[in-house]
């Protein structure tokens, strides 16, 4: 029997969209890093979550699905969790494949699929990040087996920005005002090495906790980190570079003198900046 218009369009557009997929697995992803206690979940998930409330909100050719069961309702255990006023607690090992937390940006006109990215968000322990781009020896490690522990997490967050389009390097912005950072300054060197060497074409450096930093400009933070180690900027400057300031969730100190997520946390007021980097890194003028 003869195929129909109709199921051409359809097997063509499959076709179109199996072929697309298979650049996205090849290296067209967008992968979000980040030092220890930078700040990295709480950035990942408000992004996601501004993103798929503007995205739903009004007419646009852009779509957002999570690639997995964990994502889906990963927004909902973390919103749950802050308005509660505590964090998310900390990432223990992420050995297995459940550490990668992936969303699908999508762009279609006239059923043709003409931009897609994946944004994984590799949700690893700090300390993997302290193996793969630090110098381990200096961790205070009274067993010796940070390595051991932390060895196969590091190997994946090398292979995934090998394999990346586009990078998110996320640091805590009041690490930079801190006397004794000689690990911090040691990875973010080691970082900006691997990707000035490696095939990544964008690098969004993102400053979280900005409201809790004591300097409010952009600058000011830019040249402290040059000040620290101006290798690192020589390095990220050899791609396309910017840097933005964010405040995923504002923070407030409680009566115990904790610093814990805002009384009443609501995305429109406590959540600045979040969209910024990724309106660069994929050029959605749209949002």
């Amino acid at each position: 029997m003869k195929k129909s218009v109709f199921s051409e369009v359809v097997e063509w557009t499959n076709h179109l969209r199996e072929k697309v997929i298979e650049k996205v697995i090849e290296g067209k992803n967008i992968v979000l890093v980040g030092l220890p206690n930078s700040g990295k979940t709480v950035f990942f998930i408000t992004m996601i979550n501004q993103l798929q409330r503007r995205l739903s909100s009004k007419e646009c050719k852009y779509s957002i699905i999570s690639n997995s069961r964990s994502g889906s309702n990963l927004g909902d255990r973390f919103f749950k969790t802050i308005r509660k006023g505590a964090w998310p607690d900390k990432t223990e090992t992420g050995a297995d494949d459940k550490a990668i937390f992936s969303y699908r940006i999508i762009l279609e006109d006239n059923m043709v699929m003409t931009q897609l990215r994946d944004i994984d968000y590799l949700d690893y322990p700090g300390e993997a990040y302290q193996i793969a781009f630090g110098d381990h020896t200096k961790l205070s490690d009274p067993n010796n087996n940070i390595k051991e522990t932390y060895g196969d997490d590091a190997d994946k967050i090398k292979s995934h920005i090998n394999d990346a389009y586009g990078v998110f390097v996320i640091i805590d912005s009041e690490k930079l005002f801190e006397e004794d950072n000689e690990l911090f300054n040691d990875i973010v060197w080691g970082l900006s090495d691997k990707l000035s060497k490696s095939k990544v074409k964008k690098v969004a450096l993102v400053f979280t906790k900005t409201d809790m930093c004591p300097s409010k400009e952009k600058e000011d933070l830019i040249q402290i980190l040059n000040d620290q180690n101006p290798d690192t900027l020589n390095q990220l400057q050899r791609i396309d570079f910017e840097s933005f300031m964010v405040s995923a969730v504002e923070a407030e100190v409680n009566l115990d003198g904790i610093l814990v997520p805002i009384k009443d946390y609501s995305p429109e007021k406590h959540s600045k900046g979040v969209l910024e980097p990724i309106k660069w890194m994929l050029n959605l003028k749209e949002l």
